[in-house]
């Protein structure tokens, strides 16, 4: 009786999100442009191939493209603008937060892709000072 309802509950959270759940993956998207100020940068591969570019434009990120299989470049999956105040990606290794930083006011700009192989969102996350346009277009998560 219990489980009907928690199903229902977690359909209706991952909706109330915009479709982009917390337990799917979110990588630190900042550490893999740094230091280009122009191009496309391969940002790695699913597992599935789906391999996703950050168009960097003047040291600012101007959007994600993702290409199913990462060779047929007029096959590309659809990406979607996402913002949230909570750090849902893990710095790199040895990379420290300033103990005085308040991470409750900056804002993270995202760009998610939906895998339908593993039935998840990738989303690789910039802060907003990083991203052209800021927060103008995210949805909030």
């Amino acid at each position: 009786m219990f489980r009907p309802f928690a199903m229902t509950a977690a359909v209706a959270l991952v909706a109330a999100l915009g479709g982009v759940a917390l337990a799917d993956r979110h990588h630190d998207g900042h550490a893999r442009i740094k230091g280009t100020q122009n191009g496309h940068v391969h940002l790695g591969t699913t597992k599935h191939g789906h391999a996703p570019h950050a168009n960097v434009k003047n040291g600012k990120v101007a959007g994600l493209v993702v290409h199913k299989n990462g060779k047929d470049v007029t096959d590309r999956v659809s990406t979607k603008k996402v913002k949230t105040q909570n750090k849902k990606h893990l710095t790199d290794a040895g990379a420290n937060v300033d103990e005085d930083t308040d991470l409750n006011a900056i804002w993270f700009v995202g760009y998610a892709f939906y895998c339908p192989f593993d039935n998840e969102w990738v989303v690789f996350w910039f802060p907003v000072g990083v991203v052209d346009g800021g927060l103008d277009g995210a949805d909030e998560i």
